[in-house]
């Protein structure tokens, strides 16, 4: 169980993150609907155990709030989605 609960914490918490943060950002993009044409003025997140959540602040779109979550807590690719 502890070795589970440790795998766990690693995976969501403490492992880079930069391919789920450009996920994120690009399904954000696309809710704005401005695509690459947005600059991105601010990124706020927030590592759980559950979840991944980010604010995307952009400079015409402004801002969108993505959570992304694995299928099952430790295992599976992110799946995100717009708050």
């Amino acid at each position: 169980m502890f070795a589970l609960v440790a795998w766990t914490v690693y995976a969501n918490v403490v492992s880079a993150d930069q391919h789920v943060v450009a996920r994120a950002e690009a399904l954000a993009r696309e809710k704005t609907g401005c695509g690459s044409g947005c600059t991105r003025t601010r990124l706020e997140g927030s590592s759980r155990v559950i979840d991944k959540r980010y604010a995307f602040t952009f400079e015409k779109g402004g801002v969108v709030k993505v959570v992304c979550r694995r299928p099952y807590i430790a295992f599976g690719d992110f799946a995100c989605t717009i708050q």
